[in-house]
């Protein structure tokens, strides 16, 4: 009990926190989710592709966000103006044939790579994109054409291996890190399972539901 208290008084401690100090005005976005404060109004605006993210907010049960201001957040990271955002420079020819029990894609037509990475990949792939964040952007979205295009994305920039990789080059897929990467896979299969029926569900509930079979415990 005494543990369980100390827990319950740390999370208030660091809502508070983040109420109080991580929600910043931007002239474009409106109030977004900063990624790092100091308590002394300074902060940096940016996502990190690794989890915990600010992408992921909805997905890790974060209970307390705001639904408008991670929206915001959200269009700010899938933007220019985050630093860790990539977009090809050129549109990339990804052969990616997709198909679910909901719905089935093939396209073989040049297209750009967009999605973000992380600044401690810089040295290695300096213009990264992680498979990892664009899987927790499909798993954080309702709309299945979006998730639909991301799984395209993810399964035409394996560099021909077939596997999830920390991060690949986004002018270059075949340019990437880490052979094979089981967390960046796991969160590729809950993604392609959010568009089927595969998922246990109540089945009074849509085919997906963030955190709905995650854990056998309800978090509330």
């Amino acid at each position: 009990p005494d543990t369980a208290h100390k827990a319950d008084t740390l999370a208030q401690e660091i809502n508070r926190g983040i109420q109080q100090h991580a929600i910043v005005q931007h002239e474009t976005y409106g109030k977004l989710y900063a990624y790092e404060v100091d308590g002394l109004g300074n902060s940096l605006l940016m996502d990190d592709a690794n989890v915990p993210s600010l992408m992921s907010i909805p997905y890790l049960g974060y209970k307390h966000y705001d639904p408008e201001i991670y929206a915001n957040t959200r269009r700010f990271i899938l933007s220019r103006d985050n630093p860790t955002y990539q977009k090809s420079k050129t549109p990339i020819r990804i052969s990616t044939a997709t198909t679910t029990s909901t719905a089935s894609i093939t396209n073989n037509e040049p297209q750009f790579i967009e999605g973000y990475g992380s600044p401690h990949m810089n040295a290695a792939i300096r213009h990264n994109i992680w498979p990892m964040s664009l899987a927790v952007q499909g798993l954080t979205s309702d709309d299945v054409e979006e998730k639909i295009r991301l799984i395209g994305t993810l399964v035409g920039t394996t560099g021909g291996t077939g596997w999830m990789h920390e991060s690949f080059d986004v002018d270059d897929p075949s340019r990437f890190t880490r052979t094979w990467f089981c967390w960046a896979d796991s969160l590729f299969a809950e993604l392609v399972m959010s568009i089927t029926d595969e998922c246990p569900r109540n089945k009074k509930q849509p085919p997906y539901k963030i955190l709905e079979w995650r854990d056998p415990v309800k978090m509330e």
